[in-house]
């Protein structure tokens, strides 16, 4: 499911509202949501759960407030792979 969304979407370069269009907003019981501040601006990772367990697809804006890149976060061992 995830190599069809990532090739099939093109999610780099989409805003996070048509992220929540595409995948559904961020609901506190279901997923997980961390926001980062870093020196020049913020910007935000939302992490959707897609496994039993601590598996989340998680995907990075950058300042623009759009999808920069994504990738597989395994939250239970802090072990990020399969990024693009």
């Amino acid at each position: 499911m995830l190599d069809d969304l990532r090739k099939n979407y093109e999610l780099e370069g989409k805003s996070k509202e048509e992220i929540y269009n595409l995948l559904d907003k961020i609901e506190n019981d279901r997923c997980h949501y961390q926001e980062y501040i870093s020196k020049n601006s913020s910007y935000h990772t939302l992490c959707y759960k897609i496994e039993s367990g601590h598996i989340y697809f998680c995907l990075s804006f950058d300042k623009k407030g759009t999808v920069e890149k994504t990738y597989i976060w395994d939250a239970k061992n802090s072990y990020t792979y399969d990024e693009t």
